[in-house]
């Protein structure tokens, strides 16, 4: 574990689980679901990086400008999920008192890609960013999201629009959001794993918290399906997007990333 600690503010890291964020204290407060909350499956604390997909791919196998990719099944669903990085040990390439840099290189199937992230802890913010670099000879489906496990509390999220279905794997295209499905105005609805588009800004809340990003986030996913407990997910990609932009859906986010070109977004967590 790495440990940085800025006044009052203390954040733990875990390279060698999926280079995850896996705390954040404030004067006692924990932030997340962390390692301290029982036995969890590797899906179900922290935060951790969603790369070089997000979400889901159906029964591990995807098609990408008439080539296969086959990436390993990792949930009892038959799915891939959340990516490569999650459950890989990441490298520590710096470590001080407020600053931190992981990376990783994975090789899988038709990936190969080089994945740096950089912490800096404040008083009352951390920052991260994650890049994700195409080492390949060939364009691949690339895309880069968080999966923070927040302590519940109310949720705001700026997105007009939702993927169309009743679960996490989208069965139509977006549409405008309705009822409980506005989260523009602070709720937790129970029972949540979709997927919302069309965002105005750049800021999701959480209680007192803020959530806020840069780069090409188009997507933010939220979960509300334990108890005590709600993901707040930007992300690049739609769920399942891989599969939705070969349909030639439009607006799900999935950057072809060409060989030598880097992806990169940013997070800020505040309090």
């Amino acid at each position: 574990m790495i440990t940085l600690n800025a006044g009052a503010a203390r954040v733990e890291l875990y390279p060698d689980a999926g280079g995850r964020l896996g705390q954040i204290t404030v004067d006692a407060r924990r932030l997340l679901r962390g390692p301290g909350d029982g036995e969890l499956a590797w899906s179900a604390w922290g935060c951790y990086p969603m790369l070089p997909w997000v979400n889901r791919i159906r029964g591990g196998v995807a098609t990408f400008e008439g080539e296969t990719i086959t990436v390993p099944v990792n949930y009892p669903d038959g799915t891939a999920i959340h990516g490569l990085a999650a459950d890989t040990p990441w490298g520590v390439v710096d470590a001080g008192d407020t600053a931190a840099e992981l990376a990783v290189e994975l090789d899988v199937d038709r990936y190969h890609v080089r994945a740096t992230q950089r912490f800096a802890l404040a008083e009352t913010a951390l920052t991260q960013e994650i890049e994700v670099v195409n080492l390949a000879s060939w364009r691949v489906p690339a895309g880069i999201g968080i999966h923070p496990w927040f302590v519940a509390a109310p949720v705001t999220v700026p997105a007009e629009l939702i993927w169309e279905g009743d679960g996490p794997m989208p069965s139509g295209p977006p549409r405008p959001v309705r009822g409980a499905e506005d989260l523009r105005q602070a709720a937790l609805p129970p029972g949540l794993d979709r997927c919302w588009t069309g965002l105005t800004g750049t800021a999701a809340t959480i209680g007192d918290l803020t959530l806020s990003w840069s780069g090409p986030i188009t997507q933010v996913v939220v979960y509300t399906g334990v108890e005590g407990f709600v993901c707040v997910e930007p992300q690049t990609m739609a769920s399942d997007g891989i599969r939705l932009h070969e349909e030639g859906v439009e607006g799900t986010g999935v950057v072809a990333l060409e060989p030598g070109a880097t992806l990169a977004v940013g997070y800020r967590f505040a309090w």
